[in-house]
């Protein structure tokens, strides 16, 4: 039985492999944790030649997905809900464990896109330190 950390059972039978939704007291509905745990899968399937086909079905007989989860909704900003947080976060993971250099900032209350100007101004001191520490040419280059 899957947990709310991650709240999708998997099983492979053959080429196949059953993602079962594993959220029925909330009616399977879409938590954060579940679609990051759908995206993890994802990857793991594309990058696995044995799997043809994907079934995804829901735990318990009263809904397959209820949609979002509007409970958990309720205490995000609407930049939450357009911009992950642990989507981002998600990237910095992947991109460290390749062995990559990442600085990942989160700028309170702002989407995609800056509207306070010492977010702005912050993001373009980092920006242009990042191009003098990677893509600047050395002296007498």
């Amino acid at each position: 039985m899957a947990d709310e950390s991650f709240p999708i059972e998997v099983e492979q039978r053959g080429n196949v492999v059953v993602w079962t939704i594993d959220r029925e007291a909330r009616m399977n509905s879409l938590s954060r944790p579940l679609l990051f745990a759908f995206g993890k899968l994802a990857r793991e399937a594309v990058s696995n030649p044995s799997v043809r086909a994907i079934v995804i079905t829901g735990r318990g007989d009263k809904a397959f997905c209820a949609g979002a989860d509007l409970k958990e909704r309720q205490g995000m900003s609407e930049n939450d809900i357009r911009v992950p947080r642990g989507q981002a976060q998600e990237v910095d993971d992947i991109l460290t464990a390749k062995g990559g250099t990442v600085e990942t900032v989160y700028y309170p209350a702002e989407g995609h896109g800056f509207r306070k100007r010492e977010n702005q101004l912050d993001a373009l001191r980092r920006t242009v330190a990042w191009f003098d520490t990677y893509l600047k040419p050395a002296a007498g280059d």
